[in-house]
């Protein structure tokens, strides 16, 4: 699939094109680096909006993925961080379950914030900052994106990094250690 992000007063007269239309402004948008784009099913359009909220948790309540932090879609990363949010609360429940804890109140769940809040934070950050910087057309930022992206694509570790940032394994604070856990189990 794509996502393709228009400024809003373009994306009515772009949704009102017939199929072979839209795929042309598409592929003149996209470029030909992939070869061809096809439009394989019905378009759908919605209004990207930041949602963070202010509490992970309640008592016996817990929030995560979108219902937690919707984002801008870039690659993919609010899947990433949503897969992480769920690693971190299972991980964070199962050993305060083997301990004999509640794990529906709000302290235990209070954990899974203090934990999780950090790098959602910095994955807002950065989704938003790299949105504004790629959505303008201003010289010097095409200048110092193209550099940046000519730098990444050229050095091995840079590029390493942030795939790894990105596919979500680059953060290690953000993994609760439960190495003890398999002794309980």
């Amino acid at each position: 699939s794509l996502v393709w992000v228009e400024k809003n007063n373009s994306v009515n007269y772009l949704f009102k094109l017939e199929n072979e239309k839209f795929q042309n402004e598409l592929q003149k948008r996209f470029g030909n680096f992939l070869g061809k784009v096809e439009i394989v099913s019905p378009k759908s359009k919605y209004k990207l909006r930041l949602i963070h909220a202010k509490k992970y948790f309640a008592e016996r309540l817990v929030l995560l993925g979108d219902s937690a932090h919707s984002i801008h879609p870039l690659a993919g990363q609010n899947f990433n961080s949503t897969i992480q949010d769920i690693s971190s609360l299972v991980l964070i429940l199962k050993k305060r379950s083997l301990l004999g804890m509640d794990i529906g109140s709000a302290d235990i769940l209070k954990e899974y914030d203090n934990l999780r809040r950090p790098s959602n934070d910095r994955l807002i950050a950065m989704t938003t900052f790299l949105n504004s910087y790629f959505s303008t057309n201003r010289p010097f930022r095409k200048i110092t994106r193209r550099l940046g992206i000519d730098i990444v694509n050229k050095v091995p570790d840079a590029k390493n990094f942030f795939m790894k940032y990105a596919g979500g394994s680059g953060v290690k604070e953000d993994t609760p250690d439960f190495s003890d856990i398999n002794t309980f189990i």
